[in-house]
């Protein structure tokens, strides 16, 4: 990573070509999360050249002036020269969503996290088979119309995943507002901070292995059992009290931005989004 200051003022990091080589082999290498995706065949860079050009789009301008100077325009411009300059011999689009993913967290940002799946992978799709109008079209009408009657240029189509970006990225601490959460992304956020989940009519089982100290008392596990009423959702005191319980609570360090942000992105964020990049690489 590289920090800039955009045009003076706006601090921005971007993402090095080693950081996007990294974000391949992560993909190449984690596609046994996702059992119905094939793995990346072949892997490797098909053109250096055509992937230092996508990376170097961060950077264009002159002196401390730069053309794409928010996390935005910045993040979306990098995004479009991955997926349509098919730097890679195969995965270019997952690539393009593993590089969103990271350079908004690497500026304290993440997607917010109801945004329907079909959204993200009609924009990706779309943009790698130059019809991202169509998107619009479908999921920003008010822009569609103010645009419809123009061609859609390289930088039409950057200004639109820009806009994008903005109204669907939340900062990384931004506190919880919704009253509940789905039990499959509690059972998500769990797992991530090494806790068992198991889930079974309206019982949630959460457990975790003990200390060795602990385990000389003969408790090699520590387990408590949860009633979710709604089978679906989980409210967010519940949701304090297991965190109280098995102490990843506020008072343990684990801060809410820690918890339901959680750090190790890119793995966790493949499993999260499998549907989406499982998609993608059917197109």
């Amino acid at each position: 990573m590289r920090e800039i200051y955009c045009n003076g003022k706006d601090r921005v990091v971007t993402l090095t070509t080693d950081e996007i080589e990294e974000l391949h082999k992560i993909l190449c290498d984690n596609y046994d999360l996702l059992p119905e995706m094939e793995p990346v065949s072949p892997r490797g860079i098909k053109n250096r050249n055509m992937l230092e050009s996508a990376v170097s789009r961060q950077l264009v301008g002159s002196g401390d002036y730069y053309k794409y100077p928010d996390i935005y325009s910045n993040c979306a411009t990098l995004v479009f020269g991955l997926v349509k300059n098919h730097s890679f011999h195969n995965g270019n689009k997952r690539i393009g969503f593993l590089a969103l993913i990271k350079h908004l967290y690497c500026n304290g940002y993440v997607i917010r996290p109801y945004i329907q799946h079909k959204e993200i992978y009609e924009l990706l799709r779309t943009l790698a088979d130059s019809s991202l109008e169509q998107h619009a079209a479908a999921f920003n009408k008010h822009f569609y119309k103010q645009h419809k009657k123009l061609k859609w240029t390289d930088e039409l189509q950057i200004k639109y995943l820009s806009l994008w970006l903005r109204q669907n990225a939340e900062h990384k601490n931004t506190k919880i507002k919704q009253k509940t959460i789905p039990v499959n992304e509690l059972e998500r956020l769990l797992r991530t901070k090494h806790l068992t989940t198991s889930f079974s009519g309206k019982f949630l089982s959460i457990s975790k292995k003990n200390s060795f100290f602990q385990d000389l008392f003969g408790k090699s596990t520590y387990k408590r059992d949860y009633i979710i009423k709604d089978e679906r959702n989980v409210p967010l005191n519940l949701i304090e009290q297991m965190r109280k319980d098995f102490s990843i609570s506020f008072l343990d360090g684990v801060d809410n931005s820690t918890f339901y942000n959680d750090e190790d992105i890119l793995n966790n964020e493949i499993i999260s989004y499998k549907k989406i990049i499982y998609k993608l690489a059917k197109t």
